[in-house]
């Protein structure tokens, strides 16, 4: 007589949650800036190097404890200084041309970064000159993308201050759809919100991280970010549930938030002693 087979206590293929993901998954924010510098100086070294020059430029221009601040000049006598329409239409446009040139910088040089920090995501290497060619020919779709992000962040701060926080770490990662999956406008900020569903406290942790480790801030934000991505599209990628967030992330926050309680105060007492 045929006996019947036995079933299998393995689970089926279906029915297993791919871990491997989630052992790669890093919540602790220094380790993943760590990790992101590494990547940052093994497969784009000569981008990094010019980025820590940068970054370590603009620590040195923060910092000036030689430097006297400005005398405040007498007021002069009383004089009226006439403004003829014309003038004044001359110091709009003038205003207009500088602030739209200042726009289309920062979107390059955004652009640049973020191009940057996506290849090192894929281990990949590249040069400025590449990434300056292929944000050229995405340059109107990334201007698009910051439209919609800055209208969105704007919306959640005049609604309530969260919101808008929230809405700026949501977005954080936005120009990486961009170039990984070539999504535009609306689809790449849901695809962005996506990937930052429930990570917003590492995202966060990540930036903040890189923030307040003053002259390396640029290239440890760049590679942190890639690093970050990547963990994120891949864990969101496996189906698997999210790993608990390290607590470096909500010290972070405090710590983020001391400061920026400190730095408004001060600038509070300085403006009223200026009066």
């Amino acid at each position: 007589m045929k006996q019947p087979a036995k079933k299998s206590k393995q689970p089926s293929k279906s029915s297993v949650i791919n871990t491997a993901e989630l052992v790669a998954f890093e919540s602790n924010p220094i380790t993943v800036i760590i990790k992101g510098w590494e990547w940052l100086f093994t497969y784009n070294r000569k981008p990094a190097i010019v980025l820590l020059v940068l970054s370590v430029i603009t620590g040195f221009s923060q910092f000036n404890p030689f430097g006297r601040p400005p005398e405040s000049s007498p007021p002069a006598a009383a004089e009226a200084v006439v403004f003829d329409a014309r003038m004044a239409l001359l110091i709009l446009a003038v205003v207009l041309v500088a602030f739209f040139i200042l726009v289309l910088l920062t979107t390059l040089f955004n652009g640049i970064l973020g191009y940057i920090s996506w290849k090192t995501s894929r281990q990949e290497t590249t040069t400025f000159s590449e990434a300056i060619k292929v944000v050229m020919a995405k340059f109107w779709i990334i201007a698009g993308v910051y439209v919609r992000t800055f209208l969105k962040i704007l919306g959640g701060l005049l609604l309530l201050i969260v919101p808008g926080i929230r809405a700026i770490l949501r977005y954080q990662l936005v120009l990486f759809p961009v170039f990984e999956e070539d999504l535009k406008g609306a689809a790449a900020l849901e695809r962005s919100k996506e990937l930052a569903d429930n990570h917003l406290m590492e995202i966060l942790g990540v930036t903040a991280a890189a923030s307040l480790i003053p002259f390396v801030s640029l290239p440890l934000q760049t590679g942190g970010e890639a690093v970050l991505f990547r963990q994120l599209k891949d864990l969101h990628s496996s189906g698997a549930p999210g790993l608990k967030t390290h607590w470096l992330n909500y010290a972070l926050l405090i710590v983020t938030a001391v400061l920026t309680a400190v730095i408004v105060v001060a600038f509070l007492a300085v403006s009223s002693a200026a009066l």
